[in-house]
């Protein structure tokens, strides 16, 4: 893959407790792996392996929830801003 040509610039996200790091961390690694972006390519680094398990905690969660409700999918959709996520492809992400 030619690398100048990627959409996703790398970004680095810093803020006190409680304003919703994990969430938003969460959401780009989704982005990126819905893109299929691979895997060994996108770092998510924190300080701790307790805010790292909950940020891999949170990326399952979500995908999981994704697969088996439409609801969910759709609340992925528009938090992402791709229309192209969809419950099989959330499944094929978490397999």
């Amino acid at each position: 893959m030619n690398l100048a040509a990627r959409p996703f610039e790398n970004v680095a996200i810093r803020a006190s407790a409680g304003t919703g790091k994990t969430f938003q961390l969460s959401n780009r690694f989704l982005a990126l792996a819905v893109a299929e972006e691979p895997f060994d390519m996108i770092l998510a680094t924190t300080f701790t392996r307790k805010a790292a398990g909950e940020i891999l905690d949170r990326v399952l969660l979500r995908l999981a929830e994704a697969a088996l409700d439409e609801n969910r999918c759709s609340e992925l959709r528009g938090f992402l801003g791709r229309d192209d996520v969809r419950r099989p492809r959330c499944l094929a992400i978490l397999r």
